[in-house]
């Protein structure tokens, strides 16, 4: 009864359009003779770039298929997933469009300087931009949430799963799938059981835990901890830039900071320090006592070493404080002399000399030079602190535990213990299950993680470089190249024409954006040198674990020298003082293919992509621009009128978060369509999927990319396919004559105000109040929706076409003060919803002599009665069983739902006192409507 076809048009005239200093309102003739000026363009190009490499579609010809073996799988996609669009044919902006895409005669605004928010750090954490990553943890604990990165993951165990060139023997190539195998080969690792690890600690010296130790010194322990296994028992080591530098320093500090131990610490807010609970510390002994019994060591000998564990990793601890209290009581980046530190126990930066005599139970030097060997480390290097008070106070323990050092060795047993822990991913499953404990218990939220999951981030850690180099082969330069340019000159645009808050700080912003350059990271290492000392067995993972560790320590190191960390699991782009480094692992199928048709890479990479610059560079947007509160506005205003009938009272107003986040993936949207838009003037033609339009297949896969799982989007206060939708309106033959024409289609097919004074009539008619009927909508592309009874269609035509627009984008419309579905899309075929052996019948004005509507209608058991929502043709399917006639004279859809609805509660008008029937079936059709009525029999009373 209405056409699944929303075209993108302005909003209608009876509604109110948005004002940003002037009416911005964009007519559908404005649009259209743009649309036109376009296809004039594309040819004047095509006859000037006859040479071109670029297929040769003209844009009135229908794109070619893409035939590829990535496009066959998102082909598949697209058809599993539920299309919002029916038809292909294209869209344009509406009235809500990104601030200044229309206003081209707007005059120019200047600014002042870019934003200045979290930047400068090097390595970053996965959905915090502003957070530094410290290696150590990254090679602890899986440091990307898992369901973020499939894609991506997925690429690379195809790389690690593909066979081995015979180019690539002995290779570095080689070595990281000969690495991915032996993590693979589970049986092989749980039948060496325990033995490797012993193994280690006999190579360190021993322990005293087991009886045999050669009393190593705590400071060559710990320094050979630190260098070859990038263990660090007692504070944590990175590298970074100093966040009060400006973006165009790429200079790298040594960073150093409280570790994490594995302890669950509480803060008490009224003491203003740490805590540990009793019961905490008795279940972390007993996990401990399972971990050296693993080991093999004496039960006689285990209580008495784990109890002086357990008492050195709480005094430790204890001395620990979180982030945000820190941050309140300014212990961070604070610049002191070495009296002002010994004043307020904090200094920020501070050269080795000075560190040394704030904590000298730590050789800072040589712990330092072991760490990064072989760069070279002085004592007038400056180092960053976070934590100062609790570098002093882990001094001051070590001072006091080395003082009663006995047999017992607790220092070194606690080093040990840290081993043990940094290596449990490469031993036995019995030790995997501890550590997985420990990890509940210090309130990890555990993801199930398939093995081949945690083996590619295994392989990740030491053979970086070598990912990189085998994903920039895959992806494919000349394609992700183009993409990023048209993005990011739209984007300039974009920004060139913002209304900023003044004139300096326009110019600022537009002189920094212009400086940068987008780009894939540039890695020049010859790989296969880099990793030729490495030596990889498929049957040895805890070796080639070993050695993993050892390689962390050199990717540490390649910090210093490199303007950007080349991260292949990263999605965030970075700063340096000139290039916007674009990661690779953004690249990956689904949102790009060098094969794909551009409308799938633009409207998939390219929104996320311009999102993702945003943010970067315009962190503070809400101070210098009006923009993201006029555009959010807008956009809630248009979603409000279109939701009026589902709101029962206002909603509350957006929140800045809200504000920012609309404006963003709004202007994002409409940065990558310019941006598509630009590629197809440059290069004419594109190809397609299932034989969509250019603009119909950005915007699908557009809506596919933005309703998965976004970090950002609990920002938002309404789906994400709104975005999509609120762009966009029903297709009718009123507003879209010609676009319809265009595409070869006939106006009288494409109805949906017949759909709509359908609905009216069914849904307020008394059978349907009595609860005896049951609407179902199916679209002529065998789209089927259920309307639940109770729903109050819009009683506005402008109304309904938003809301069956918020439908297909949404695929569900919820009650707005309950989880009641009120329509929703469902699966078909349509007879698998229609009673058993009920009569099916068609009505049509073609069927014959005419026959009293009344005749129609069973005494008793349900019924199914099918009406065509068109203004000319024949229902034509599979399910009914005949076809009638209720007339001399043709009736429109309405009126004969209105007659069939009247001869239902004529026949059973002595049934409707009781309204015993509470669930009853029918539908209707866009190019046929369904009315399925059931009748159940009265209890006897």
């Amino acid at each position: 009864m209405f056409d699944h076809q929303p075209a993108a048009q302005p909003e209608s005239e009876q509604e109110k359009p948005c004002h940003w200093g002037q009416d911005r309102r964009v007519l559908l003739g404005l649009t259209c003779s743009s649309f036109i000026s376009i296809l004039l363009g594309l040819v004047v190009y095509y006859r000037s770039r006859s040479n071109t490499a670029c297929p040769s579609v003209m844009p009135w010809q229908a794109p070619p298929p893409c035939l590829s073996s990535a496009c066959q799988k998102a082909a598949a996609r697209l058809s599993t997933a539920a299309d919002p669009f029916a038809q292909p044919c294209d869209y344009f902006l509406a009235s809500c469009g990104a601030e200044g895409l229309a206003a081209t005669s707007r005059r120019r605004q200047r600014g002042q300087q870019l934003a200045r928010g979290e930047r400068g750090l090097v390595e970053r954490a996965p959905g915090e931009p502003g957070r530094v990553v410290h290696l150590d943890r990254v090679t602890d604990a899986l440091p990307y949430s898992v369901a973020d990165k499939q894609s991506l993951l997925q690429e690379l165990r195809e790389i690690l799963e593909s066979p081995d060139r015979p180019s690539s023997m002995n290779s570095a190539e080689q070595k990281v799938r000969m690495f991915y195998r032996s993590c693979m080969n589970t049986s092989a690792i749980e039948r060496v059981g325990s033995e490797p690890v012993l193994k280690l600690i006999r190579k360190l010296g021993g322990w005293a835990v087991s009886g045999q130790w050669n009393r190593t010194s705590f400071s060559s322990t710990l320094s050979r901890l630190m260098r070859e296994y990038s263990t660090f028992p007692f504070f944590s080591v990175y590298v970074g830039k100093h966040r009060n530098d400006s973006d165009c320093s790429d200079r790298k500090y040594i960073q150093i900071d409280q570790p994490e131990f594995h302890i669950p610490v509480e803060w008490d807010s009224k003491k203003n320090k740490s805590k540990v609970t009793h019961p905490t510390l008795v279940q972390l002994l007993h996990l401990h006592l399972q971990l050296l019994g693993l080991l093999g060591v004496p039960s006689s000998s285990t209580n008495r070493h784990t109890g002086m564990f357990m008492q050195l990793l709480s005094e430790l601890a204890l001395a620990t404080s979180p982030l945000p209290h820190r941050l309140q009581r300014q212990l961070l980046h604070q610049r002191l002399t070495l009296r002002e530190l010994q004043r307020q126990l904090l200094h920020q930066r501070l050269t080795l000399r000075e560190l040394q005599a704030a904590a000298p139970a730590i050789d800072w030097l040589g712990c330092l030079r072991a760490t990064f060997h072989p760069l070279p480390v002085n004592q007038s290097d400056v180092v960053i602190l976070h934590n100062l008070p609790y570098i002093m106070s882990m001094s001051k323990t070590i001072s006091k535990w080395r003082s009663m050092e006995s047999d017992s060795g607790p220092l070194h047993t606690f080093m040990i213990l840290s081993l043990l822990h940094k290596v449990t991913p490469a031993l036995s499953s019995k030790f995997i299950e501890i550590q997985t404990i420990m990890s509940v218990q210090l309130g990890d939220t555990l993801e199930a993680i398939p093995h081949w999951k945690k083996c590619v981030l295994e392989a990740e850690k030491g053979f970086d470089t070598v990912f990189f180099s085998l994903m920039k082969e895959r992806v494919g330069e000349k394609e992700a190249e183009e993409v990023i340019q048209d993005v990011y000159s739209s984007l300039k645009s974009t920004l060139s024409m913002l209304k900023w808050r003044d004139e300096e700080l326009h110019s600022s912003v537009l002189n920094r954006v212009s400086s940068l350059t987008p780009r894939l990271p540039i890695n020049n290492a010859k790989i296969d040198q880099q990793y030729s000392e490495v030596v990889v067995s498929e049957d040895d993972y805890f070796s080639n674990y070993l050695q993993s560790l050892a390689l962390q320590q050199k990717r540490r190191n390649r910090l210093f020298s490199q303007t950007t960390a080349l991260d292949i699991l990263s999605n965030h782009p970075s700063l340096s003082s000139e290039e916007i480094n674009i990661p690779l692992g953004l690249f990956v199928p689904p949102f790009f293919h060098p094969s794909y048709p551009r409308a799938v890479n633009y409207g998939r990479l390219g929104t996320l992509m311009a999102q993702k610059i945003l943010l970067l560079l315009l962190p503070d947007i809400q101070s210098q621009s009006e923009a993201p509160q006029r555009v959010s506005d807008c956009v809630w205003a248009h979603y409000l009128r279109l939701t009026e009938s589902l709101h029962g009272t206002d909603p509350p107003p957006l929140t800045p978060a809200q504000q920012r986040e609309i404006w963003l993936q709004h202007t994002a949207l409409h940065i990558a369509l310019q941006a598509y838009n630009q590629s197809l003037l440059k290069c004419r033609g594109d190809s397609s999927l299932s034989s969509l339009s250019y603009t119909h297949l950005f915007l699908t896969s557009f809506a596919q990319n933005d309703c998965n799982s976004h970090p950002s989007n609990e920002h938002l206060p309404f789906e994400p396919y709104f975005l999509v939708g609120k762009t966009f309106e029903l297709l009718n033959c009123d507003q879209h004559k010609s676009m319809i024409i265009k595409n070869g289609r006939d106006p009288g097919s494409i109805r949906p105000d017949i759909t709509h004074q359908c609905l009216l009539m069914l849904l307020d008619s008394p059978l349907n109040r009595a609860g005896l009927l049951q609407v179902y909508v199916h679209t002529e592309k065998n789209a089927l929706i259920e309307i639940n009874p109770q729903t109050r269609i819009p009683r506005t035509f402008v109304r309904f076409c938003g809301l069956m627009v918020q439908l297909l984008h949404k695929l569900s419309v919820r009650a707005a003060d309950g989880p009641q579905r009120l329509l929703r899309l469902i699966k078909n075929p349509v007879s698998d919803h229609l009673p058993p052996g009920c009569p099916r019948i068609a009505t049509s004005f073609s069927a014959g002599e005419a026959v009293c509507a009344r005749t129609v209608v069973p005494e008793e058991g349900p019924a199914t009665v099918v009406i065509g929502a068109f203004a000319h043709g024949a229902v034509n399917v599979d399910y009914t069983e005949k076809t009638v006639s209720i007339s001399n004279y043709p009736l429109s859809a309405a009126l004969t739902c209105a007659k069939m609805c009247s001869a239902f509660e004529e026949v059973w008008a002595n049934r409707f006192a009781g309204r015993e029937w509470r669930k009853t079936q029918s539908g209707d059709c866009i190019n046929y409507g369904i009315v399925r009525i059931n009748r159940k029999k009265p209890t006897t009373q």
